[in-house]
């Protein structure tokens, strides 16, 4: 492919959100990380080259995911906010009522790794839980594929409180990523431990809140 940033592609997606803060929220966050990826190192993702859904549903994303294998990127990044669990990611069903299903890791990882001819997939996952994605990912040895996630696969990830805002782990990530260079793909490996640290500050932040039965800034995911 020609042109700046023509083999990377980034794919952002938000999931179920029952009521219009958490939409706004996931909205927020997916602007916010087209934005760092973007302007931390242009020449390696175009805006033309990022595929953004929220409240998105399995078949929206399998489209996304088709329309992206025509494209022959070699380079993918993938960002996921919203809900989940130890099993998966919750998107939107496709079907009445019209609410949100968990959609298991593994075959997520199938979709990505497997129908995607790349060389390399980076990952970063902002849900509950979301440590049991890893082993799922990183099964194969190709793609070269570097996964962030907010949690381990025991623990809450959080939100702050309105539309208007980013998820608590994606908006640390956010301000590290405009402050460290050379690059996207570097930026992508040495943020995750300095973003762990902010979350570890936030459970204990949790917990200290809990004892004392005062209100919660943040929400689970």
């Amino acid at each position: 492919l020609n042109g700046a940033g023509a083999t990377i592609a980034a794919l952002l997606v938000g999931g179920y959100a029952a009521d219009s803060s958490d939409l706004g929220c996931w909205q927020h966050d997916l602007d916010s990380v087209q934005a760092s990826l973007v302007d931390v190192n242009p020449q390696a993702v175009a805006d033309s080259n990022v595929y953004k859904l929220n409240n998105a549903t399995m078949n929206d994303l399998w489209t996304a995911i088709q329309t992206i294998k025509t494209k022959g990127y070699d380079t993918l990044y993938f960002y996921f906010a919203g809900h989940g669990d130890f099993n998966g990611i919750e998107l939107k069903s496709g079907e009445p009522p019209f609410d949100g299903y968990i959609k298991p890791y593994s075959s997520l990882a199938v979709y990505l790794r497997d129908t995607l001819q790349l060389k390399r997939l980076h990952i970063l996952i902002d849900a509950t839980q979301s440590g049991a994605a890893i082993n799922d990912f990183l099964r194969n040895h190709l793609p070269v594929v570097n996964i962030i996630t907010s949690t381990d696969s025991i623990s809450r990830a959080y939100t702050h409180d309105g539309a208007d805002t980013n998820s608590y782990y994606t908006w640390v990530w956010r301000q590290w990523s405009g402050s460290i260079s050379p690059g996207v793909s570097t930026n992508w490996r040495i943020l995750a431990d300095s973003v762990r640290k902010h979350n570890d500050t936030v459970k204990s932040y949790q917990r200290a809140k809990d004892s004392s039965n005062a209100p919660l800034p943040y929400y689970n995911l």
